[in-house]
């Protein structure tokens, strides 16, 4: 269904290499199941590429999904009050708007 005023559009990935990125900082939602990387400029996460997650400095191998596009990791519990989640591996801007 088409709206007046309205514009859809969608991202799909350029040709423009990934570029790594090791321990980078998230920030968790207020039930701490979701956790964002905080650099919004590596966000968009290659699947190609593994993603490394740490919890308090310990690779994580289990118990969540990630969200590539985005750039979250989801966990299926509840991360302890203040744990410190880092994720690595490649990503950023190679999403062109398409409409």
């Amino acid at each position: 269904m088409t709206l007046a005023g309205k514009l859809g559009a969608v991202y799909v990935q350029t040709d423009v290499a990934p570029v790594a990125f090791t321990n980078e900082a998230t920030t968790a939602n207020a039930t701490r199941t979701r956790y964002t990387i905080t650099d919004v400029t590596k966000r968009y996460w290659d699947k190609n590429t593994a993603v490394v997650v740490k919890v308090g400095g310990n690779t994580v191998t289990n118990g969540y999904t990630l969200e590539h596009a985005g750039g979250v990791v989801v966990f299926d519990v509840a991360q302890a009050v203040g744990a410190v989640v880092t994720v690595s591996g490649r990503g950023g801007w190679f999403f062109q708007l398409e409409h």
